[in-house]
């Protein structure tokens, strides 16, 4: 769950619609509204950090893959090199 500033959003919603059920300027439904807009945001929140958790997990299968593979140049070069003086003692 995000905070902002240390406060979770549901509670800084609730804290809101209480200051305005004090001041009388809050119906119920908007404070149901209110309500279900910070639990839409939550669940949006909740689905976008799974992705980001997917989308590194994927950079990081990458990044092996890739290490593999600059790894696997290298032993080529060398066995290239190799393979080149050998012709060349002849």
């Amino acid at each position: 769950m995000i905070q902002i500033h240390g406060i979770r959003p549901l509670t800084l919603a609730s804290c809101m619609a209480a200051l305005a059920l004090l001041a009388g300027c809050a119906s119920t439904k908007q404070l149901e509204e209110l309500a279900q807009r910070v639990e839409a945001v939550e669940a949006d929140t909740a689905a976008a950090k799974q992705t980001a958790d997917e989308a590194l997990s994927e950079a990081r299968a990458a990044k092996g893959l890739a290490e593999d593979a600059a790894q696997c140049c290298v032993d080529t070069n060398a066995k290239i090199d190799r393979l080149f003086y050998r012709s060349q003692m002849k």
